[in-house]
């Protein structure tokens, strides 16, 4: 029998509340949910729960070396010295500051993003920074030390005021000063004017985070890990662990463990409708990871085919097993209830 733990950001759904009523009947979901042993914590990154995941060794106070990171899927090199994110966003004035729009909305193409970076170049070499674009949505910005600052990881950025999620640190006000000089480098560039005849929103900023270097490699946890994000690519990498894209399904897992015991799955379905707090998208989403995943998950369980489950969410860890399934006197409840 093997072992599965999923990773499913955006499980338990967007900040904002919502009624117990508006979330979709997930019968193998509430089951496994009532029944597991439940450990709660403070929200976290989805780089972050990831991290922890495959036994990064984090510093408190100090970012996810997430740009050293995925610049190794990049660049397919180990990358040397420190490395930050330096991705391309859209801020949207609203009554309460400036919201943060990531490339899922931007519909940003190569050439946009080449011609928008060749304007923040401009500005770098007086921070003694280089920017390079090996993606149109993943931009990176290489450092001469390792900088005193944290900064907030995109994902939990994303549809909400930047104010309160700009750089902290001893060297924080260069980088707001650097932050304000590229999004006036870009109110009115050539590009970003023909991006707003094509309605197309402009690329106005850039968003600095995951700043670090390349960590050590904690050796491997995982008998294989399941994802196409980038990021959970990079740590494979650096773990020599062997990484597959998701199958379409449960039956097709199975199928591929053979010799793998323990497994790590990433899906991100709900992480998206979340950040973007939209509930319609996030509905549909549960629907599909109930029917798709969740229902085999309890009936693998129930028949002894899966010893462990293991289920993280941003906030919560669910612990499952065959015995646990057994405490048939916990009532099931909505999901929603967990957010609490």
């Amino acid at each position: 029998m093997v072992d599965l733990t999923l990773l499913v950001p955006g499980l338990l759904g967007p900040d904002q509340y919502y009624a117990d009523d508006y979330v979709p009947q997930l019968p193998a979901l509430e089951r496994m949910l009532a029944c597991a042993e439940h450990e709660q914590y403070a929200p976290q990154s989805f780089h972050r729960l990831l991290s922890e995941l495959v036994g990064l060794e984090l510093e408190a106070g100090k970012d996810v070396p997430v740009a050293a990171v995925t610049r190794l899927v990049d660049d397919n090199t180990l990358p040397q010295g420190c490395w930050m994110r330096a991705d391309p966003v859209h801020l949207r004035p609203d009554r309460d500051g400036l919201i943060l729009m990531d490339s899922f909305v931007l519909g940003l193409n190569q050439h946009d993003a080449l011609a928008i970076a060749a304007e923040i170049k401009k500005i770098l070499p007086d921070y003694d920074m280089n920017l390079e674009v090996p993606s149109v949505d993943r931009w990176y910005v290489s450092l001469n030390h390792v900088p005193n600052i944290q900064t907030t990881d995109l994902s939990m950025v994303v549809g909400r005021d930047i104010n309160a999620y700009l750089p902290q640190g001893a060297d924080a006000k260069r980088f707001h000063s650097l932050f304000n000089q590229i999004q006036m480098q870009l109110h009115s560039c050539d590009i970003n004017e023909l991006r707003s005849q094509k309605s197309e929103l402009q690329i106005n900023s850039v968003w600095f985070w995951g700043v670090g270097v390349l960590p050590d490699n904690p050796g491997q946890l995982w008998s294989a890990i399941y994802s196409e994000d980038v990021f959970a690519r990079g740590l494979a990498m650096l773990t020599d662990t062997p990484c597959r894209p998701p199958p379409a399904d449960m039956d097709d897992l199975v199928a591929g463990f053979g010799k793998y015991k323990n497994n790590l799955l990433v899906l991100d379905h709900c992480l998206m409708p979340a950040q973007y707090q939209n509930l319609q998208l996030w509905y549909e989403a549960l629907l599909l990871l109930e029917k798709t995943w969740f229902m085999p998950l309890l009936s693998m369980l129930k028949w002894g085919k899966l010893k462990n489950l293991t289920l993280v969410t941003d906030t919560s860890e669910f612990n499952i097993n065959w015995l646990t399934l057994c405490k048939v006197w916990r009532k099931s409840k909505s999901i929603a209830s967990y957010k609490e």
